[in-house]
């Protein structure tokens, strides 16, 4: 079994009750061979919501309404992690946005959901 087989099946978390999930929960990670670095706040912000982009203890950060999320490049893919308190609804659509983002390029993109309660070794 490979070291990254579990990014290989369809993720439970993504099937299982998320109506009272927040961002405690799980991340988001955006999985593919995809280079959006030239244009990385065009292509990885939601089209269909206001955000904004802060620094934060040498972080970036996009806010959206109440809520915040960064991203951090990682072996497998790109790792999107939120506030605490946003919603997993919310978090998905940020995510789904940014996956077709990433598609209006040209580019293949994956969304995985990793609940946070599991151990990744990456």
């Amino acid at each position: 079994m490979g070291i990254f087989s579990f990014l290989n099946k369809k993720s439970k978390f993504a099937q299982a009750d998320t109506s009272t999930a927040t961002g405690k929960d799980f991340e988001i990670l955006i999985q593919g061979d995809i280079d959006v670095y030239a244009d990385w706040d065009n292509v990885m912000t939601p089209k269909s919501m206001k955000w904004e982009k802060l620094e934060k203890n040498n972080w970036t950060y996009y806010m959206v309404g109440d809520d915040e999320y960064c991203y951090s490049i990682e072996s497998p893919g790109i790792q999107m992690t939120f506030n605490q308190e946003v919603s997993y609804s919310k978090a998905k659509q940020i995510a789904d946005e940014i996956i077709e983002n990433i598609k209006e390029t040209g580019q293949e993109a994956n969304l995985v959901v990793l609940n946070t309660s599991n151990i990744y070794k990456f």
